[in-house]
């Protein structure tokens, strides 16, 4: 009876012990994001918090692979861009983790190029002692629109890692097409296209050197 004894209590012992040991222990957080942000072309700003179950173990936020106008609050998860942000999809792999381990979500950023752009060839024009500027506007969805002198013209463009190209359709004319392939530059201080403008005829017409300022 006595040997009895000592064997329940013993039983009684292990279980309280193990039933203490899975009370304190922790799990790695649960993590993710609720949806897509999208923010305008050359603008900065920040996303929501994520949502995140820390499984009773509070931890700290990070970015697993660093991106370019990038950075993250490590208390509360919040995601913040700057004018630098690249253009088109960002795809930001965000980390929280705890004494238990770590969990990832990726959040996705499309800074959606738009805008528009006033600028001078480098062989710019005078009329009556007075520039000739071309005016470039793109919108959102894709299409865009070309001024110079008393002439507008519709097209459309594309962008890919800040390398634009675009196509202008003139109506009416013996070259009715015309080239703009470019690089789209925005640091903190200023966003602007320089590259070259053609005609689709190529290379027995010359292309052209431009720069053209974003107008905020």
């Amino acid at each position: 009876m006595k040997s009895s004894n000592i064997f329940y209590t013993g039983l009684l012992l292990w279980m309280s012990l193990a039933c203490s040991k899975s009370d304190d222990e922790i799990s790695p957080p649960e993590l993710r994001f609720s949806e897509e942000v999208i923010t305008p072309f050359y603008t900065a700003g920040s996303s929501a918090p994520p949502m995140v179950n820390w499984n009773g173990n509070k931890g700290r936020f990070g970015i697993k692979n660093a991106v370019k106008g990038i950075s993250i609050d490590s208390n509360s998860g919040i995601v913040s861009w700057k004018k630098t942000l690249p253009t088109g999809l960002n795809v930001i792999e965000v980390l929280a983790f705890n004494n238990a381990g770590s969990t990832s979500a990726f959040l996705e950023i499309e800074h959606l190029f738009h805008g528009e752009f006033k600028g001078l060839f480098d062989t710019f024009i005078l009329v009556e002692g007075e520039p000739i500027f071309i005016n470039l506007k793109f919108n959102p969805e894709g299409s865009c629109s070309y001024e110079h002198f008393s002439t507008s013209v519709e097209g459309f463009w594309e962008i890919s890692k800040d390398s634009i190209n675009a196509l202008f359709f003139f109506e009416g004319e013996e070259v009715d097409q015309r080239f703009l392939k470019g690089i789209v530059v925005h640091t903190n201080e200023e966003a602007y296209i320089e590259g070259v403008m053609g005609f689709e005829l190529g290379e027995l017409l010359p292309t052209e050197n431009f720069r053209a300022d974003l107008i905020e």
